[in-house]
């Protein structure tokens, strides 16, 4: 019986992207790679469509961040979310889009 052929080059984990998340973490953990920004994002507006609501958050720099849960859900007045400016999004917009989605 021969044993497979042994590959000296990327694992099959890196070659796929699976194990990205954890090789990432653990360049954290050893302080390869830097911790990811955060900023205090807090609750902007909240909006709700049958059996679904969003919880829009706005931090430094138009940092947005969306969460979605049922109606009547808890929405914290604010959060840590990851430090991520973007002036195409708006408070307005995300919630539009939420509307578009959910109004089938």
């Amino acid at each position: 019986m021969l044993s497979p052929a042994a590959y000296a080059g990327e694992s099959v984990a890196q070659r796929s992207g699976f194990g990205l998340g954890f090789k990432l973490m653990q360049d954290v953990w050893r302080g390869i790679s830097e911790k990811p920004k955060m900023t205090t994002c807090r609750l902007a507006g909240r909006s709700s469509v049958g059996q679904k609501q969003i919880c829009v958050y706005s931090g430094a720099n138009h940092t947005y961040l969306a969460i979605y849960n049922e109606t009547g859900g808890f929405c914290s007045n604010s959060i840590d979310c990851r430090y991520s400016p973007d002036k195409s999004k708006s408070v307005r917009s995300l919630i539009q889009t939420f509307h578009a989605n959910n109004d089938r």
